[in-house]
């Protein structure tokens, strides 16, 4: 049997190699790197260990893409929240719950999670558990209002909730996973079931927890962070993801799609999991807005207003974003090449990382100009702010604002008016 690849994550790909001829052969799970190359001493001998291999490479592979900001103990204080918190505590019925997301009325959003899926034995694990009615967590949704009427969206629980829709609709067997249930009675799929036991899991009852649409949406945010630690908890933008759809966030995932200009600009090897792309994406457009959004110190809740406000946009105002993040991209690009987001030491050393505040200020400074394709076209200019940039990497206070406590009001402003200023100067070339 040819080698193929049976898996791949964040630039890392997982191949089946037949070690010999014939079907009986053995098989080996050998992990390849983002430059084609086999990885030395990453294979397992089945594909499940081999997964688990490539994963926590994937893990730290993206944890790793961004310089990470040192703490400042002076940094100023966002804003207070508005406590505006309405939450609902229900029990319904796993039957209920299924025929609710049939109708649409529930979405689950599995992007949301990390690249993993349960394997059909924690599923079955489940299935079991509800069968003797052992408690399951509790479900999170946030409740927003369609043309059609009212929608929950579940921001915790997706796995749960996924396998035991799956199981009603005979998508797997218990037969094989039982620890505790005998197989004779219990190993089938749904519909095999004896129809007492049918009617055991459709009425299981899960306590859901409802925020309604009244809720703040700062506060909504902050609760699902809250909710989301601990284990493998959800990032920001998954977050944002379950509590922000709309044209907006359409948007945003389109700018940071794979093969788009800005995973050029950022790179196009990296490890752009866990929705990586589409953070910083949204960071770019934040700022490009912030003539009208100045940014008060949050930036999570800078980035949230952003992405409420686009999602309020019409097409023909979006297009216009859509239009100038593409053209301010191409400045960057063409000005500073493909380490144009990647910090240099005063030295001029470029470390390996994305550094989001970086990015912020160069894109910035372009946007804000009518034709940001005026600065790459006109060599004088090009090679005046390249100058200007070298420069800059030696001037502590500058380095500090993308280091130090970045989202601080103060090293925001900073770094935003110490490039405006080198850009406008370049501009009178």
């Amino acid at each position: 049997m040819e080698d193929r690849a049976v898996y791949e994550r964040g630039g890392f790909r997982l191949v089946r190699q037949s070690r010999g001829e014939g079907p009986a052969a053995p098989v080996v799970y050998q992990v390849f790197g983002a430059s084609g190359e086999p990885l030395d001493r990453k294979f397992a001998t089945t594909e499940e260990k081999g997964r688990k291999i490539l994963d926590k490479l994937a893990d730290e592979a993206e944890e790793g893409e961004i310089e990470p900001d040192r703490p400042d103990p002076n940094q100023s204080l966002s804003r207070a929240l508005s406590w505006n918190i309405n939450v609902q505590r229900e029990q319904r019925s796993v039957f209920e719950l299924h025929r609710r997301w049939k109708r649409g009325e529930l979405i689950l959003r599995p992007e949301f999670q990390r690249d993993s899926v349960w394997k059909t034995e924690n599923k079955a694990r489940l299935v079991e558990s509800v069968l003797l009615r052992l408690p399951i967590p509790a479900v999170y949704v946030a409740r927003e209002r369609v043309a059609s009427g009212e929608r929950d969206i579940v921001i915790d629980g997706q796995q749960r909730l996924g396998a035991l829709f799956e199981f009603l609709e005979n998508g797997y067997s218990l037969r094989g996973f039982l620890e505790l249930l005998p197989t004779e009675e219990f190993g089938q799929k749904f519909q095999a079931l004896d129809l007492s036991h049918q009617r055991r899991i459709e009425d299981y009852s899960l306590p859901v927890m409802t925020l309604e649409e009244g809720t703040d949406p700062a506060v909504k945010f902050r609760l699902f962070e809250r909710l989301n630690r601990g284990g493998v908890s959800l990032n920001a933008q998954e977050i944002r993801n379950g509590l922000y759809r709309g044209p907006g966030l359409e948007l945003v995932h389109r700018l940071g799609a794979e093969g788009g200009v800005f995973r050029v600009a950022g790179g196009v090897r990296r490890a752009w999991g866990r929705m990586l792309a589409d953070q910083l994406v949204l960071r770019v457009l934040a700022f490009m807005l912030s003539s009208t959004n100045p940014y008060a110190g949050d930036m999570e809740v800078f980035l949230n207003q952003a992405l409420e406000r686009m999602n309020r946009m019409s097409q023909e105002e979006l297009a216009r974003i859509e239009r100038r993040f593409y053209t301010t991209m191409e400045a960057v690009v063409r000005v500073f090449g493909p380490d144009a987001f990647r910090r240099a030491t005063p030295s001029g050393e470029r470390t390996r990382f994305l550094n989001s505040a970086l990015m912020d200020t160069l894109c910035h400074g372009f946007s804000s100009r009518e034709e940001p394709t005026d600065f790459w076209a006109v060599p004088a200019r090009r090679a005046a702010l390249v100058r200007s940039l070298d420069r800059l990497w030696s001037e502590p206070e500058f380095q500090e604002t993308l280091t130090l406590g970045t989202s601080d009001v103060r090293r925001v402003q900073h770094r935003l008016r110490r490039w405006a200023r080198e850009v406008e100067l370049a501009a009178q070339l």
